[in-house]
């Protein structure tokens, strides 16, 4: 069968198939060994172990909860295997079914990659023709509307040569299956993210009425084949990218097992009450009006606290942290060079309040005006795990479709209490996540039930990225006394790696052997990808 496919945009694109969190885990954790990763620990990261490590060598947890069920044919490597090449080398063997397979396991791992969702769809097309006539009528209109799909990924990554690919493939669905036919599974959404994108440049309010009405319209289900493969395939990414895009936030059904973060729900509350000892605070007391904003633990409002989460099991488990759909879906929005920047969970207590509304991050360039002609990638996004079902009696958050977009300055502010777009209030069950830009606003909503709510918060952002706004960092006893505000904004960065420095050095002086609490350093910064 013809095979045409791309290798464009190769350099820098080798695949690193692990985080850097992620190898200290495989390293030093023999419990990580249940994750869905299948990787066995290293002999060596026994000398990790001991009573003052962070990174546990056992754990009470019942760690075949921690598996996903997800066993690829084609895992996670250390050795930084490229699936693309390795598929397209299979591909002009004519061996299109494993080429196929190869080009998938690539769009897992290197979900941004244009390039690679480009060959998933030439792949796709030639297993089309390589089909029996009978087999085309039976699986051919599945497998050309995902064919179709990859090319628009690939198109909306900025891959050019993906436009050839759609308009073959479109074409073949069209003369073999009749003109009228739709071009994906589901025709309805479908036609609506179309008009919703065409009008995404001029008119912004419009494109997100059409996309985004109501929280169903951003709900998004994986398929049987998709949950038994453990990956995203086309036409699911083509939909969490377009409503990124206009919406700024997407909710992913059933994407953790419940019994799985029962057990994380279980730590979790544990860990605030021994936080709440610890600080001295009664975070649940409704007469409490304390505006906490501490090192570990602060107040978002009335009855609502974000409390950061230690790296311990359960939360440091790659099954969690690095779930594959949830991280398919960041790295197709962001790239591989990202980072976990908040890890933490927000408790809203029985009789929290609305929130007012905000959002977590400003635009990276908040004196331009720009508008969606000329609208950025985010520069992060946030995982919202819930730990409990969100209902409308236990407060889920709500959102302003499309208030991600920058606007001229103070425009989404006085929209607040009347809203041009939908007001998007997202329930979820426990398994479920709602994923969202980081500059979009939103508010948490008032827990009516009579039990805590609380919700995992998890930020995957870029490496050049950090969130300086939500939280303190420590700093040292001079830092108090540089003379200025302007003095301390500008000093803050350097004067926490100072923190750090005397840490070591009291620490060092004390017979500490600091050394041995330092990571060996064995890789290269430029090396690490997620």
């Amino acid at each position: 069968p013809r095979v045409a496919f791309v290798l464009c945009n190769m350099r820098r694109q080798s695949l690193h198939l692990t985080s850097p969190l992620m190898i200290l885990l495989v390293l030093l954790l023999p419990l990580a060994q249940a994750g869905f990763w299948g990787s066995d620990a290293d002999e060596g990261g026994s000398e990790h172990c001991s009573a003052t490590s962070k990174w546990a060598c056992g754990s009470d947890y019942d760690e075949t909860l921690f598996d996903d069920g997800h066993h690829f044919e084609f895992e996670h490597k250390e050795a930084h295997s490229d699936y693309n090449k390795m598929g397209v080398k299979e591909a002009t063997s004519g061996n299109i079914k494993a080429a196929l397979g190869l080009f998938r396991a690539a769009a897992l791992y290197s979900p941004f990659r244009g390039d690679v969702w480009a060959n998933v769809g030439l792949a796709l097309g030639d297993t089309y023709n390589a089909l029996s006539p009978s087999e085309q009528r039976k699986q051919g209109l599945a497998l050309l509307r995902e064919a179709v799909a990859a090319a628009e990924v690939g198109l909306m990554l900025r891959n050019e040569p993906s436009k050839a690919g759609f308009e073959r493939a479109a074409r073949t669905l069209r003369s073999e299956f009749g003109s009228s036919q739709c071009l994906a599974t589901d025709c309805a959404r479908y036609k609506r993210e179309n008009k919703a994108l065409a009008r995404f440049k001029t008119d912004l309010v419009e494109a997100a009425s059409i996309m985004c009405p109501d929280a169903a319209s951003v709900t998004v289900a994986f398929t049987e084949e998709e949950r038994r493969l453990g990956l995203i395939k086309a036409e699911t990414m083509r939909t969490v990218l377009r409503i990124m895009k206009v919406c700024g936030v997407v909710s992913l059904k059933d994407v953790f097992r419940p019994d799985m973060l029962r057990l994380v729900r279980r730590a979790h509350d544990e860990d605030l009450e021994r936080v709440q000892r610890k600080e001295d605070l009664d975070l649940a007391n409704p007469k409490s009006e304390e505006d906490v904003e501490r090192h570990r633990v602060a107040s978002r409002s009335h009855l609502r606290y974000e409390v950061k989460l230690e790296l311990k099991p359960p939360y440091n488990l790659p099954s969690f942290f690095a779930n594959r759909f949830a991280l398919s879906a960041a790295k197709a929005l962001l790239g591989n060079q990202i980072e976990i920047d908040t890890f933490s969970t927000v408790t809203s207590f029985p009789g929290s309040p609305h929130q007012t509304w905000h959002a977590d991050v400003g635009h990276l360039f908040e004196r331009r005006v720009m508008g969606p002609e000329e609208h950025l990638h985010p520069q992060g996004l946030v995982l919202v795990i819930p730990l409990e079902d969100l209902t409308h009696k236990t407060g889920p958050t709500e959102f302003v479709a499309g208030s991600h977009v920058q606007m001229p300055i103070d425009y989404w502010e006085g929209q607040d209490r009347q809203p041009i777009t939908p007001r998007l209030t997202i329930p979820a069950k426990l398994g479920s996540v709602v994923l969202f830009d980081l500059r979009i606003r939103h508010r948490g909503t008032p827990n009516r039930s009579k039990v805590a709510r609380p919700i995992v918060y998890l930020s995957y952002v870029h490496h050049w990225y950090r969130d300086r706004v939500n939280f303190k960092e420590k700093q040292t006893r001079s830092f108090d006394l540089l003379p200025t505000v302007s003095s301390k904004k500008l000093l803050m960065r350097q004067d926490a790696l100072e923190y750090i420095m005397q840490l070591e050095q009291a620490l060092a002086d004390a017979g500490v052997d600091v050394a041995a609490l330092q990571s060996a350093g064995g890789y290269k910064q430029v090396d690490l990808k997620a």
